[in-house]
């Protein structure tokens, strides 16, 4: 079973025995175009955990194979505060989640809403290949950017804009698509069938060198249950013939 902490609650020697491991896990899932990129990574993850959030471990007996570092940022956008939630999900190759660090990110998600119903709650984030990318535009439709909603409104674009300034990111010359990522070393393309997959690798053709795709969305109830109710579908159901995206 996978054990969550609060990121608050690690003491400095946790974070210490932490590092090793998650510094482990990144190098064995992404390769990078030099050391200096791959030790800054590392780096701004170690940072994170003297943050706020949550952070999943799951471990194979007493070894730890993967992590959902789920971290909370308080923004001021249009004179009022939101909460701008970033997730990285890691899994050592040969261990598969089974979209088990999705569901642990919708569980989070909901206990943060019922302690602060009051404020508003987006998913920012960065996104590296299809396959991830067309889950989360699966589970979370009201995602941007999707086929079906190419363009951010303006709360949306301001936190991505705040996050890429935080996390220090460098732009491409393509909107909201950033540099040095990271390669995954196993990677699979996806279904081409898949409208979400056809359009990340549209945006975001040269991802296999590094590239990313930020993402933003805004979480509610009705997001969560949308979520549940397909993450369901996508464990049990069979596959179904995907629709087309309109010509742009």
């Amino acid at each position: 079973m996978p054990r969550t902490h609060a990121i608050e609650a690690l003491s400095d020697t946790d974070r210490a025995a932490l590092a090793p491991a998650l510094a482990s896990i990144v190098r064995e899932v992404f390769k990078y175009p030099s050391r200096q990129l791959e030790q800054d990574y590392i780096a701004s993850l170690i940072d994170a955990l003297s943050g706020r959030g949550w952070l999943v471990c799951y471990t194979d007996g007493d070894a730890l194979v993967g992590f959902n570092l789920v971290t909370l940022h308080d923004v001021e956008v249009g004179g009022q505060t939101v909460t701008s939630v970033s997730s990285t999900a890691l899994l050592r190759p040969g261990f598969s989640g089974r979209n088990r660090t999705m569901r642990d990110a919708l569980r989070l998600m909901a206990g943060h809403l019922l302690r602060n119903p009051d404020r508003p709650v987006y998913l920012v984030s960065v996104i590296t290949s299809p396959r991830p990318y067309a889950l989360m535009a699966d589970v979370c439709p009201s995602v941007h950017p999707t086929w079906a909603r190419p363009v951010a409104d303006p709360v949306e674009a301001q936190l991505v804009e705040e996050m890429v300034a935080r996390r220090g990111l460098r732009r491409s010359s393509v909107n909201g698509v950033v540099r040095d990522m990271g390669t995954p070393r196993r990677y699979r393309d996806g279904d081409w069938e898949d409208p979400h997959v056809r359009f990340f690798q549209a945006r975001v053709p040269y991802f296999s060198e590094g590239d990313g795709l930020c993402v933003c969305a805004r979480i509610s109830w009705k997001t969560l249950a949308v979520g549940a109710l397909r993450q369901l579908w996508r464990m049990f159901a069979r596959p179904v013939t995907h629709p087309r995206p309109h010509a742009a």
